[in-house]
């Protein structure tokens, strides 16, 4: 997480299409947390609700990258992201705090904001390949640490990626404002 760049589009220029998508949420520290919360908070959660935030995030993020493709920029996108990672963190730090129906639709909300900004920077020629690349591994990021923090050696130090995820959507979010 501490290689990756800060909150941006952080496109790789020698890419195209699948292969940009692919690395892409690889390559920024908003889509790391991002993916890797919603994984946490499947994991530990319970009910179907908790246990399809993976896939609901996934679909939630192409179907906002798609409503982006061609979009004007926004100076609210970078903010939302920022905060959205500080979300995340806080829904993390206090598992008690959202119903799991709640939590749902927060997570869906933040996923098309994410998506979006990426629907808006996404490269012109094979915009399509690109948005399938990143939700591939965008789900893969959230269902490993769905797994990982599952992990009942874990649980006990949730409460420190919680604190970490918030700092870091934080640290995005002064210099975006």
């Amino acid at each position: 997480l501490l290689a990756s760049s800060p909150a941006s589009a952080h496109v790789t220029a020698n890419m195209t299409g699948l292969a940009r998508g692919l690395i892409h949420p690889l390559t920024g520290l908003d889509h790391l947390f991002a993916a890797v919360a919603v994984g946490v908070l499947a994991g530990v959660g319970t009910g179907k609700w908790a246990r399809a935030l993976p896939v609901l995030f996934t679909v939630a993020l192409a179907a906002g990258a798609f409503m982006g493709l061609g979009a004007p920029e926004s100076n609210l996108v970078e903010p939302a992201i920022a905060a959205s990672v500080v979300i995340l963190g806080i829904a993390i730090m206090r598992p008690g705090l959202l119903r799991a129906f709640s939590l749902t639709g927060i997570v869906v909300c933040l996923a098309l904001v994410h998506g979006y900004a990426h629907g808006v920077e996404a490269p012109a020629a094979g915009a399509t390949l690109f948005i399938a690349g990143m939700s591939v591994t965008a789900l893969a990021l959230a269902m490993a640490s769905s797994w990982f923090f599952h992990l009942p050696a874990l649980k006990p130090r949730l409460w420190y990626f919680g604190a970490a995820c918030s700092m870091a959507g934080l640290a995005m979010l002064v210099p975006s404002l």
